[in-house]
């Protein structure tokens, strides 16, 4: 009596010997493993973006890009041809990149140039952006009409959202790109 084995079956997708118990050949089984990892790595990816907490950091980040165009704007707008800007509160000339980019109303109206004048190290920082001085120079530049509503703007600024913010991203690069 000859006991005879029973060969294997061939692969599904082509024609080589199985792996283990499988129905798939090494390299087709290797294949549809990678395709699953990635499959969870896109799921996982997917659901981290849902997130808030992943949602608020790319808008901070994006923000701070944001920031560093407008004040980089800011700081050059009214410079002498060597790159010297006097302070708007103290009147003192300073080499543009020394400068910031003072706000009247803070965390507000970041983006609107209406609040926005280069102010240098000393008023800005040390001096806590000399407010007194700031909003004489605006009403004596304006009026005082014109500062109540930059107030009521700021008051009912409803923030930054992410959209908001890639607009202004587009716009700022666009002007800085001119600028070059």
């Amino acid at each position: 009596m000859t006991i005879t084995k029973k060969q294997p079956k061939p692969c599904k997708k082509c024609s080589t010997k199985r792996y283990a118990n499988l129905t798939l050949c090494y390299k087709h089984y290797r294949a549809r493993e990678k395709e699953k990892r990635v499959e969870r790595e896109a799921r996982k990816l997917a659901r981290k973006k849902k997130t808030k907490k992943y949602q608020e950091k790319t808008r901070k980040s994006l923000h701070k890009k944001c920031w560093k165009l407008m004040s980089n704007k800011i700081r050059l707008t009214g410079a002498d041809s060597r790159g010297f800007n006097t302070c708007y509160t103290c009147g003192k000339m300073v080499r543009g990149r020394e400068l910031h980019a003072g706000h009247f109303h803070h965390n507000k109206l970041d983006f609107d140039e209406r609040n926005l004048r280069p102010q240098c190290n000393a008023c800005n920082t040390y001096q806590g952006g000399k407010p007194r001085e700031y909003s004489l120079k605006l009403v004596k530049e304006n009026s005082i009409e014109w500062l109540e509503r930059l107030k009521h703007d700021a008051d009912n600024h409803p923030g930054y959202r992410y959209d908001d913010l890639l607009n202004i991203y587009e716009k700022l690069s666009q002007e800085a790109n001119n600028r070059i």
